[in-house]
C-alpha cells in the first residue's frame, strides 16, 4: 500500500509525492499534491516551497512569490 492510502491525512506523504512529481516533470501534479499537504497542515513549510517551485515551472512567476 501507498502511504496516502494508509493515512490520507499525512501531509508529508503528499509533499513527498509532490516533490517526486516535480522531479519527473509534472508541475501540475506537484502543485496539487503540495496544495493538499498545505490544506492538511498549514504550517508545513516544505510544501509551500515545493508548491512555489511548481508554480514557477507552470509559468506563474507572481504566484510563486505569493
Amino acid at each position: 500500500m501507498k502511504p496516502i492510502e494508509i493515512n490520507p491525512s499525512l501531509a508529508a506523504a503528499y509533499e513527498a509525492r509532490g516533490s517526486a512529481r516535480l522531479s519527473l516533470g509534472d508541475p501540475k501534479g506537484a502543485f496539487d499534491d503540495c496544495t493538499r499537504a498545505i490544506e492538511i497542515d498549514a504550517g508545513f513549510a516544505a510544501a509551500f516551497v515545493r508548491r512555489a517551485l511548481a508554480r514557477h515551472e507552470l509559468g506563474d512567476v507572481h504566484g510563486a512569490i505569493d
